[in-house]
């Protein structure tokens, strides 16, 4: 039935919405588990939960940085350079952080690795390492 009064109508959907919340719930819940694909958006950056089934995928369910096995599609940072706003790779939290407290920076890394080389008595393999990476 068509309303003509705006807040009429708001009122009827009001009542309709009380009187129906359990049906609607089910609905609502039905709905989320079988569009799951599409409808799980992560975080600021706007990656599917298919596109994060097929990044794992090119990673091999491990990530970028440390190696470590990804257990779960929830337990893992989505990386992005913040200037071109470009999505990277899967990264685990602790890694992401990493990356973001050393503001992005490879030369802060650089000197980080050099200094944990030197240390921890790694210094002579450093430059091996290093070699390997490039």
């Amino acid at each position: 039935m068509p309303y003509k009064n705006p807040a009429d109508k708001r009122a009827s959907d009001k009542r309709y919405h009380e009187r129906n919340r359990e049906k609607r719930n089910a609905y609502g819940k039905t709905y989320r588990t079988t569009h799951k694909s599409s409808l799980m958006v992560s975080g600021r950056h706007k990656v599917r939960h298919y596109e994060k089934l097929e990044m794992a995928e090119q990673q091999k369910w491990k990530y970028a940085i440390c190696g470590d096995h990804i257990d779960e599609l929830s337990k893992f940072d989505v990386d992005h350079d913040h200037l071109t706003k470009q999505v990277r790779q899967l990264l685990c939290g602790p890694c992401n952080r990493l990356i973001g407290h050393a503001r992005e920076n490879s030369t802060i890394m650089h000197h980080a690795i050099h200094y944990l080389a030197k240390h921890n008595g790694y210094h002579d393999e450093l430059d091996v390492f290093i070699e390997d990476v490039s």
